[in-house]
C-alpha cells in the first residue's frame, strides 16, 4: 500500500499540491474507520482493517475510493479535515 502512494507521489515529481486528490484521504480513511491519525496514514489503517493483507488493503482502497472522491468533490478538503479534528477533539476527551 505505502509503495503505491510513494510511486504516485514519485510519478507526480515529489509531494502532491494541495489541491490533488490523495490530500483528504488519510482524514477520510481515519473518519470512516473511527480512527485517530497518530502515526498513521490512510495505507497504514486500510492494511490494518484488513488484517495485515496488503491485496485486501489494495482491493479495499479501490473499493472506498469512489465513495471518498464524492465526499471531496462535495465537502471539499477542508470539510474533511475538519471533521477530522472534530472527531479527534472528540475523542480526546473520552479518554
Amino acid at each position: 500500500m505505502r509503495s503505491f502512494y510513494v510511486g504516485f507521489q514519485t510519478g507526480r515529481g515529489g509531494a502532491a499540491e494541495p489541491d490533488a486528490i490523495l490530500d483528504a484521504l488519510t482524514f477520510g480513511v481515519c473518519l470512516r474507520y473511527r480512527e485517530t491519525m497518530g502515526s498513521s496514514d490512510w495505507s497504514t489503517i486500510l492494511v490494518r482493517q484488513s488484517d495485515g493483507d496488503d491485496e485486501a488493503a489494495f482491493k479495499l482502497l479501490f473499493e472506498l475510493f469512489e465513495q471518498y472522491v464524492a465526499d471531496r468533490e462535495r465537502l471539499g478538503y477542508e470539510a474533511i479535515k475538519s471533521s477530522y479534528l472534530k472527531m479527534e477533539k472528540e475523542f480526546h476527551e473520552k479518554t
